[in-house]
């Protein structure tokens, strides 16, 4: 469930743009307090199971991107999930992740 509506919240960073001008832009879950509460889950019995996001912020700073939002689980149109301070960030890739591990070390025979 909460990670369904960090997903969503992605894909609505993706399409509107909001890692535009970042250099190897990727997605990373931002310090703060998420509360949530549930009353069910999506099981493969159910015939459908949508989420929403409702975006509350979208901060700027530091050459990176901070966007909180609530968000919701429905299963068959009943709301199982209720997720509120969703934080995930776009900022530049850490160059050690961007740069190819070195060869290991041949062993002696």
């Amino acid at each position: 469930g909460i990670e369904a509506m960090h997903q969503t919240l992605e894909l609505f960073c993706v399409h509107t743009g909001l890692g535009a001008g970042i250099a190897n832009a990727t997605f990373t879950h931002d310090l703060g307090k998420t509360t949530w509460k549930y009353r069910g889950q999506l099981t493969p019995k159910a015939n459908r199971g949508d989420v929403e996001v409702h975006i509350k912020t979208v901060e700027k700073a530091d050459g990176a991107v901070t966007v909180t939002a609530d968000g919701y689980l429905y299963v068959d149109s009943l709301r199982v999930y209720h997720a509120t301070g969703l934080r995930i960030r776009i900022a530049p890739a850490a160059a050690h992740l961007l740069t190819a591990p070195a060869p290991a070390p041949a062993l002696p025979r």
